[in-house]
């Protein structure tokens, strides 16, 4: 389920050091158009029942989600549907689209397509079906119509920290 990014930004504002201290994954921002950043965090915290409003970015937590039970543990799943670890509520994205991996060694993130209708895309590169390719910090993804930045978790502060002193 995704959070609002102004939640991240209260819990930089908050507490710095125990904000960056409890990320250790990264994460995906889905900035629509329409409510800005600031317009939500300087609005008081809405109930956790109430659905995300339209057009508000939020965050996607890049991680195995241990409440969902999906037939793929090797990666973390994003899709149209709630099975998956990151869900795309959007009619372009497949019900299983792709999948991250983090190669245990080298700590490096790679992004596979699995044989979505409407294509997955790292930056302006469309990504071939069955074959994992290397996500980098800032770049930017998209699942069929879904455009979404891919963040390590220093370069969330980063941007967050810019958006605060804007």
């Amino acid at each position: 389920m995704p959070a609002a990014l102004s939640a991240y930004a209260r819990e930089l504002l908050n507490s710095d050091a125990d904000a960056r201290k409890s990320l250790d994954y990264p994460v995906l921002i889905w900035d629509e158009p329409g409510i800005g950043f600031e317009d939500e965090l300087f609005t008081t915290e809405a109930s956790p029942k109430k659905k995300q409003r339209v057009g508000s970015p939020v965050v996607f937590e890049v991680k195995k989600s241990p409440n969902k039970t999906n037939a793929f543990a090797m990666g973390i799943t994003v899709g149209r549907t709630g099975n998956n670890d990151v869900v795309l509520e959007d009619n372009s994205v497949s019900r299983f689209h792709g999948y991250f991996q983090k190669d245990p060694k080298s700590g490096l993130w790679t992004l596979m397509d699995a044989e979505s209708k409407n294509g997955t895309w790292i930056d302006a590169l469309r990504l071939t079906s069955g074959k994992s390719a290397l996500v980098s910090d800032s770049c930017h993804l998209r699942f069929g119509e879904v455009q979404l930045l891919f963040l390590l978790p220093e370069s969330l502060f980063e941007y967050l920290d810019g958006k605060l002193t804007r």
